[in-house]
């Protein structure tokens, strides 16, 4: 490995680093499958957005942001999805670099859930109308698509998220999030705080003997798509 200019304390082996990290739990491990379930389904069906990770072959990587109503992206089975290609500013990266080397990446988000889904897999682009027509938005269909065969597929935990507050609009430098935000001091004025906590879903591949697993504490909990309740309410006037 090349050393770096501006530092020798580096990492080099996989040995070095499990000494430095430790290694996952057999929890951790259990969570990774080759295909989709029926939570993780919906997870992919509710989310309007996710980022594609690809790689040239000589490894030269790009991630890309792909967008639309939710559950844009189409789940043909168990082990396959299909990604329309909506158009854009036509350098595609991301396409010219599923032909040289197919090994993709994706990272599923739903907006206000601190979870996030991940599928490793290999990709192919398609024209195939069938296929297409059903991805179609405001009466235009996509000429293009991502056909992604799964190889690994798990949910992620939310730490970054809750550690970022991401979802929280009082940090948000949009004046309609900044707008919410001020909005809810307001009303915190004079009342008790009023705390939701960002989303977690409860999402988690079975156990060997078929039982879903989570890693969240029972407090954390909540059915996909369901907000958490507030932990106290502002007096009415």
């Amino acid at each position: 490995m090349t050393k770096h200019p501006l530092t020798s304390e580096t990492i080099e082996t996989e040995a070095a680093l499990r000494d430095l990290i430790g290694e996952p739990t057999e929890l951790v491990c259990s969570k990774i499958s080759d295909r989709l379930n029926s939570l993780t389904r919906k997870f992919i069906e509710r989310s309007p957005f996710l980022c594609l990770g690809t790689a040239d072959e000589n490894g030269s990587c790009d991630v890309s942001p792909r967008g639309d109503p939710a559950g844009f992206v189409r789940i043909l089975d168990d082990r396959t999805l299909l990604i329309p290609e909506r158009p854009g500013n036509r350098i595609a990266d991301s396409l010219r670099n599923i032909l040289r080397n197919p090994h993709v990446a994706l990272l599923f988000v739903i907006p206000g859930v601190s979870d996030t889904f991940r599928v490793n897999g290999r990709a192919i682009l398609t024209t195939d109308q069938a296929l297409l027509a059903p991805c179609t938005v405001e009466g235009k269909t996509p000429k293009l698509g991502i056909l992604v065969d799964i190889e690994s597929a798990y949910t992620h935990c939310s730490k970054a998220f809750l550690r970022s507050q991401l979802w929280d609009p009082e940090r948000s430098d949009s004046p309609r999030a900044r707008g919410r935000g001020l909005r809810r001091r307001e009303v915190r004025r004079g009342a008790r705080r009023t705390v939701c906590a960002p989303r977690r879903l409860l999402l988690s591949l079975p156990d060997q003997n078929g039982r879903a697993r989570s890693t969240s504490p029972p407090s954390e909990r909540y059915s996909l798509g369901e907000r958490p309740a507030p932990t106290s309410r502002p007096r009415r006037a």
